[in-house]
């Protein structure tokens, strides 16, 4: 092969000019490779390299200038290292420029931190922040009228916020701030405990302005629901008064009737004959045994009892028959009466269940309701006593019972079912 040094100054120059692109290429390459923060000991070879190729363009260059001193340096193989290189030049830009994507710079990992809604950062064991986002350094600037650059003075500053900041500790929320533009911060800080980063520190900032806002308003309608379940209540109190109150003015209007039919009928009788009076006295008799509680406390069937339930916005669910029209159905009726009014007043339910079975021509009535149970032993007022003495007269038996929920049971015997 013909040396390098015997060809045309033409073809030299040309060569010179070749070996001077690639070694401008090597460079180039060894200035991308470093300033992507590629590790040092993977520069070596391309830096090495781009030394060595200026060594040898340096010596080729000399050789024209100096022909006794020219190396015998192959004109073919000079052209396919040139070649090579050109090769190895261009893939590696390639690999370069591939592995930059497949891989997190830390210019990107800094753009994604900055995109974070929260504010973060990050202290070294010495106390230098070594990273910190955009919202955390905007808040930093509030705290300390300047970017914070050590981990103390960020601390310091929040702990005890300065006057010209305007910061002021939110009282409702652990750690949080109150910053001039009414925005409300909570900061939280923790010491990294994972492999290689031990002794770091991290601090974040959420913005909690929203979350407050949101539970104060929630909290001023529980209030206000609060307000008018009161109301409510109050009102279903004063409606079962009235409907007590309704009931004592009907019962006293039936018992004037009742009195008044009667002294009617004792006239009657001591005017009349023989003949009509078996019939009047057992009229009379029907009056004595109301007023002495041998009938039920009041009259009305279920599906009346009902109708005023809900009136008082209670549903009563029957399960169950009873012969209407009779005594038994009264009795039930007034059983059932009482409960919802205590339902209403004491319970505070919403709904009463009444179920009605017979065994060996005994009616057992159980009534319940779906309020709140008895605090103790049900004490029987004026309502209860005298359904109770109405039942007894009746025949039948009465319980109460408080544990586990209220309970009222009535054991009553169908011999009407007998006269009819």
């Amino acid at each position: 092969m013909i040396p390098i040094g015997m060809l045309s100054q033409e073809k030299q120059t040309m060569f010179l000019f070749l070996l001077l692109l690639v070694v401008f290429g090597e460079v180039i390459l060894l200035v991308y490779k470093s300033s992507h923060l590629l590790p040092l000991i993977k520069l070596i070879p391309d830096g090495t390299l781009a030394f060595a190729l200026l060594v040898l363009l340096f010596f080729l260059d000399q050789d024209r200038e100096q022909p006794e001193w020219m190396l015998p340096v192959p004109t073919g193989i000079l052209a396919a290292l040139l070649i090579l290189l050109s090769f190895y030049i261009t893939s590696g830009f390639l690999r370069e420029r591939k592995r930059i994507k497949s891989e997190l710079s830390p210019l990107a990992i800094q753009q994604a931190i900055d995109d974070l809604p929260l504010g973060i950062c990050f202290a070294d064991p010495s106390g230098t922040l070594i990273l910190r986002n955009r919202v955390m350094n905007e808040l930093g600037i509030v705290l300390l009228g300047s970017h914070p650059q050590t981990w103390e003075e960020l601390n310091h500053a929040l702990k005890q916020p300065s006057r010209q900041s305007g910061v002021t500790c939110f009282e409702d929320t652990q750690n949080g701030f109150c910053f001039p533009d009414g925005k409300i911060w909570i900061f939280k800080t923790c010491r990294l405990s994972m492999k290689g980063l031990e002794g770091y520190s991290q601090m974040t900032a959420h913005d909690m302005t929203d979350l407050y806002r949101e539970n104060r308003a929630l909290e001023e309608a529980n209030r206000h629901l609060g307000e008018v379940m009161e109301k409510l209540q109050k009102m279903y109190e004063r409606m079962a008064d009235t409907v007590r109150e309704k009931e004592s003015l009907e019962l006293k209007v039936y018992i004037h009737d009742i009195l008044g039919r009667s002294l009617l009928t004792i006239r009657d009788i001591m005017d009349s004959s023989s003949g009509s009076v078996e019939k009047k006295m057992n009229l009379l008799k029907e009056a004595v045994s109301y007023l002495s509680s041998n009938s039920p406390a009041a009259q009305g069937g279920l599906e009346e009892v009902q109708q005023k339930a809900s009136g008082l916005g209670v549903r009563v669910k029957l399960d169950g028959y009873v012969p209407p029209d009779t005594e038994l159905e009264h009795l039930t009726a007034a059983a059932v009466r009482e409960c919802v009014t205590n339902c209403v007043r004491h319970a505070h339910g919403n709904e009463v269940f009444v179920s009605i079975r017979e065994t060996s021509g005994i009616l057992k009535v159980t009534i319940t309701n779906n309020g709140e149970p008895p605090k103790g032993k049900i004490v029987e007022g004026s309502g209860l006593l005298a359904l109770h003495r109405s039942v007894e007269a009746f025949g039948g038996e009465m319980y109460l019972s408080h544990v586990p929920a209220f309970a009222m049971t009535l054991y009553l015997p169908r011999k009407e079912m007998s006269e009819l």
